[in-house]
Formats: structure tokens, C-alpha cells, sequence
């Protein structure tokens, strides 16, 4: 749940990443539970291991790799699986953006609807 806070000065507050209301009232909520593996990169690289690692679990079905990179992985495979069983044009859209084989993309839409 968030916080709510009534702050008067605004120079005081600047760059704490405080969102405001429609009225003037600021409000702030704390990151709980949203932990990401970071897997010791910077994000773009951790997103191109994670898009890598995932068209190869789908390509092979299977892969060498280490428990944590297993581990941010199956987020995004079971995605990708979600996105193929609903099947529309949307979904191939997205899965396309984001596996880097097109024709595994298809393979995976046309296995999931059969």
C-alpha cells in the first residue's frame, strides 16, 4: 500500500522519485518484493542474456546455464508459452519482439495450438 504525504515545499523533495495526486498531494510507495536478478550486468545486457537464454530453451528444450540465470529465465519462457496458447496476432507480435528467431516464433505458436 502507499504511503500519502502533504508536502509544502517542493525544492526540499525534488528528485526522490515522489509522484503527485491530482490534488497536490504527493505520494511515494516503497519498493517491497520488487527485487530483480541482476545477474552482475547493466540492464541491457541483462535483458539480451535473458532474451538469448530464453529462444535457446525454446530452441533445444533444454540448456546448460547457472541456477540464477535459470531462475530469471523461467519468468519469460512461461511468457512467451502464455503468449503462443492465446494465439492472437498480438501476442505472435509481442513473442516475435522478443524471441530473436522468427521461425521459432512460429514453430511455438503453431505447436501450442495443435
Amino acid at each position: 500500500m502507499c504511503g500519502l504525504l502533504i508536502f509544502y515545499s517542493e525544492h526540499k523533495f525534488s528528485g526522490l522519485g515522489l509522484d503527485m495526486l491530482g490534488d497536490g498531494t504527493k505520494y511515494f510507495c516503497m519498493r517491497h518484493g520488487k527485487r530483480v536478478a541482476k545477474l552482475n550486468r547493466p540492464p541491457d545486457q541483462r535483458r539480451a542474456l535473458l532474451r538469448g537464454l530464453t529462444t535457446e530453451i525454446l530452441r533445444h528444450g533444454r540448456i546448460k546455464t547457472t541456477k540464477a540465470k535459470a531462475r530469471a529465465m523461467r519468468k519469460y519462457v512461461d511468457k512467451m508459452i502464455t503468449l503462443a496458447k492465446g494465439g492472437t496476432l498480438h501476442e505472435r507480435r509481442q513473442a516475435l519482439g522478443f524471441i530473436y528467431d522468427k521461425q521459432l516464433v512460429h514453430a511455438l505458436f503453431a505447436e501450442v495450438q495443435d
